[in-house]
């Protein structure tokens, strides 16, 4: 039933995207041979060597006319691990966005369809072992009214309906949205905005959650329950938007409430406040800060479908309220090719129901490329991340490094040839891991990406 609903909407925007005609289509083809060797591939405390063999396919297409846009993309692929310390495995990502004219200038039919696998426990290094398919489905009418040319109103109706392979958290939502703005001049506006949602859980109720690698003092596994409760949430902020060619300004304020049907209610202020700016030499400099509460199925839609990589996901899985506040500092310069890239970041999490699980994750990314020749290119970067779960006394120390070289055989085909390591260092002894990977590739074309959303 959730993979016939994914079929349908993608299958819909590729009948509709062709329809216009093969000329006026933007699609690309890629695709990739990977081998990989791991000395720890299912990061682990006890090692398990073994050699990643994948295949791998791509396709991405736009198209954009007076009456709809569409994006489309999507990744096939093949695992297979010599000796067998993780399951050979099929993997499949897509990303739809579609956006369809009804009445020109006053209605329109939204879509969004994402299908990909993340994280099944928050608790585990993301990694081929600890990862499930999920796929949500986002759609519904936009109303806009403009009045006196400075002032708009917008309104919107949403359906979605959310899966997850493993974790119990399938749901059904339904929500109303509204925009209210004045425009101050050619760069500022300022606007209320209001939603109310309805989530409806297909098995709602308690379950028992293991907290992996973790034992109490008697040395058994610690459980703890996640009650799953369906929800009523209403949001109401006001906002200021600043743009120019340089700089760019947004100030959120406003409360949400949440009432659950079985549990306490839930309701706080929220605010969010991000700015960047354009320094000279090509550089530029930004922060963001913010305080709302969310669950997994608002980080699942937000996620945009990620970069359709089946690695590295790291989110929240956990289908209970948390109130999540974030802090982050980036920094880029350079031209393409000769990137600088500078990110400081801080996360916290505080679960309503299932505390155990609330944590505070803090740390710094950094990464430089360069072109060596007109065929060669260099990138190396690292990540350090620290992560405190307060209420289970676990701490971990997690280093990530990696440098890649790339060489250009032709136009849309290339080699690349990368180093890398994962190194966990914890306060339970159980959590340390160290991985050291080397790898090489015959990549065709670029994979497809929806970090641009």
């Amino acid at each position: 039933m959730k993979l016939r609903k994914l079929t349908v909407a993608s299958s819909t925007l590729a009948l509709l995207l062709a329809s216009s005609g093969a000329a006026a289509l933007n699609l690309e083809f890629s695709g990739g041979l990977h081998s990989e060797y791991s000395s720890n591939m299912p990061r682990t405390y006890d090692s398990e060597s073994d050699l990643l063999t994948e295949v791998w396919a791509g396709a991405s297409l736009q198209e954009s006319t007076a009456l709809w846009q569409g994006q489309l993309a999507g990744v096939i692929g093949y695992e297979e691990y010599l000796d067998d310390t993780v399951d050979d495995d099929f993997t499949a990502s897509l990303a739809a966005l579609l956006d369809v004219t009804l009445l020109p200038g006053r209605l329109s039919w939204h879509v969004e369809n994402y299908y990909q696998q993340i994280d099944t426990d928050i608790l585990e290094p993301s990694g081929r072992r600890n990862r499930q398919n999920s796929n949500v489905l986002w759609t519904g009418p936009d109303l806009r009214f403009r009045f006196a040319r400075l002032y708009h109103l917008d309104i919107g109706a949403r359906y979605g309906d959310y899966y997850y392979e493993e974790t119990p958290g399938d749901n059904e939502r339904q929500a109303v949205l509204a925009r209210f703005s004045r425009r101050l001049s050619e760069q500022s506006e300022i606007y209320l905005m209001g939603e109310t949602m309805k989530v409806e859980y297909e098995d709602p109720g308690t379950h028992i959650v293991t907290i992996p690698e973790y034992r109490d003092e008697a040395g058994e596994r610690l459980e703890t329950e996640l009650r799953i409760s369906d929800f009523d949430r209403h949001d109401v902020f006001a906002g200021y938007r600043y743009n120019t060619t340089r700089s760019e300004l947004q100030i959120d304020a406003g409360y949400s409430r949440i009432e659950r049907d079985a549990e306490p209610d839930v309701d706080g202020p929220l605010f969010g406040v991000s700015l960047s700016r354009d320094l000279a030499r090509n550089a530029r400099i930004g922060i963001e800060l913010s305080r709302r509460y969310s669950e997994s199925g608002e980080a699942l839609l937000n996620s945009g479908g990620f970069r359709l990589d089946p690695d590295l996901r790291r989110g929240t899985v956990v289908e209970d309220i948390m109130k999540l506040s974030r802090a982050t500092l980036h920094f880029a310069s350079g031209v393409t090719g000769e990137e600088f890239r500078l990110r400081l970041f801080t996360l916290e999490e505080e679960y309503e129901t299932i505390e155990l699980l609330s944590r505070q994750i803090t740390g710094v990314s950094v990464e430089r490329n360069w072109r060596l020749a007109p065929l060669w290119g260099l990138r190396v970067g690292g990540e350090y991340r620290y992560s405190d779960y307060d209420y289970i006394d676990v701490e971990d120390d997690d280093i990530l490094l990696r440098a890649e070289a790339t060489h250009r055989l032709t136009r849309r085909l290339r080699l690349e040839f990368g180093l890398g390591a994962y190194l966990r260092e914890s306060n339970q002894d159980l959590r340390d891991f160290d991985e050291y990977v080397a790898l090489v590739s015959l990549v065709y074309g670029e994979r497809p990406s929806w970090s641009d959303r």
